[in-house]
């Protein structure tokens, strides 16, 4: 053997301490992973309702009840966006009428991780140093969530009623090398975040507004 064995160990408890030592790292990246789980109840919506209801109205445009989304890939985030976006309107949004009057669109614009000032610190530090701190846990990256929507209001002609524009982001994440395989976990539970922030906001937005779009909708539906 080409290193010293101590105190009296023997040859096979030497060579078990080795291999232990190299099996270290990925119990380490083992352990962590089984401490991220998702429970299905964050997709739940709040129980926060608007005093003042708006109209029922078909989610999505004409006969689509998908979401529409520009500049994101993944069909696994708009599943998110949607169910928690559905469940909040039929809980907290929606009155009890039978009848759409009209159509409520969520159009996602922007949907991006975006590393923190802090994070390009981190990251430009763990180069620099051929990432020797972050095997002892220092963080490679922080980063943060940023989307941004358009929720547009129709009557039953599709002419647009009324837009809103929101902008949100989650708390910055600190990811080093033993947890960065677990950046979808991450960017899932962000996304389902800032969803449920724009919703609120949109929900503070809409008390305003919402006696003069259900009497623009009644007037459309009314009409026909």
């Amino acid at each position: 053997y080409n290193s010293v064995i101590l105190n009296n160990e023997t040859p096979l408890a030497h060579i078990k301490k080795k291999e232990m030592k190299k099996l270290f790292p990925i119990i380490i990246l083992f352990t962590s992973c089984a401490s991220v789980t998702i429970n299905p109840s964050i997709l739940s919506p709040s129980n926060v309702e608007i005093p003042k209801k708006l109209h029922r109205l078909n989610i999505g445009l004409a006969q689509s009840r998908i979401t529409t989304l520009e500049e994101v890939s993944s069909i696994i985030k708009q599943d998110e966006m949607f169910t928690i976006w559905e469940r909040e309107l039929e809980a907290n949004i929606f009155d009890s009428g039978d009848e759409p009057m009209g159509y409520i669109d969520y159009k996602v614009i922007f949907n991006e991780v975006v590393p923190t000032e802090k994070g390009k610190g981190y990251f430009l530090i763990t180069n620099l140093t051929f990432w020797i701190p972050s095997m002892v846990g220092y963080p490679i990256i922080e980063a943060e969530k940023i989307i941004e929507v358009e929720i547009t209001i129709f009557n039953k002609k599709m002419k647009k009623i009324k837009k809103y524009n929101i902008i949100s982001k989650s708390e910055p994440v600190k990811l080093g090398l033993y947890n960065m395989y677990a950046v979808e976990v991450y960017d899932m539970i962000a996304t389902v975040a800032v969803t449920k922030d724009i919703i609120q906001i949109f929900k503070s937005r809409l008390e305003s507004d919402v006696e003069s779009i259900n009497k623009q909708l009644e007037a459309s539906f009314l009409s026909n």
